[in-house]
């Protein structure tokens, strides 16, 4: 389980910056910092 929880915030990290829709149509963005994320607010 630990080698998937990696790969996933691997992932993470990777697209952090890039711009996400939600579901309801507003943007969504967040910043990596160590091992957080920080929501950067919706564009």
């Amino acid at each position: 389980m630990t080698g998937t929880v990696h790969t996933v915030w691997r992932r993470i990290a990777e697209h952090a910056g890039e711009d996400f829709m939600l579901v309801r149509g507003d943007m969504f963005t967040y910043e990596m910092f160590d091992n957080y994320l920080k929501p950067v607010g919706r564009v």
